[in-house]
């Protein structure tokens, strides 16, 4: 019973040290190439901000303002989002999650027949 109380406090005490990625930091991890961690924490938090926002799409097909390509890779959503980045620095303040919405409606538009 103590185990499963410990494991209870010490999952929330976890829960409340994750914070929100700015564009900055987002970006600072992606350059650095060469530490796998921070390149994994690069693409990690990419994909989990597309997978919330495939989520939420998904719910509300009305709202769909970007259209991926099927067969889109991480690596191309890294390239796209950090190409971005650095022609919007003034962006860069913003909290990643915000900014890939404008990244991924620029680069991944819908078109007329994609919204059928």
């Amino acid at each position: 019973m103590k185990t499963i109380i410990f494991l209870f406090l010490f999952s929330f005490s976890t829960i409340s040290s994750v914070q929100a990625l700015t564009g900055q930091k987002w970006l600072s991890f992606c350059e650095d190439e060469i530490n796998d961690f921070k390149f994994g924490v690069c693409n990690g938090y990419l994909m989990g901000v597309s997978g919330h926002h495939k989520l939420i799409m998904g719910i509300d097909a009305v709202k769909v303002t970007m259209c991926l390509p099927e067969k889109v890779t991480a690596t191309q959503l890294v390239a796209v989002s950090k190409k971005w980045l650095k022609e919007h620095p003034e962006k860069l303040h913003q909290h990643f999650s915000v900014s890939y919405l404008s990244i991924m409606k620029e680069a991944f538009p819908c078109n007329k027949q994609d919204k059928k």
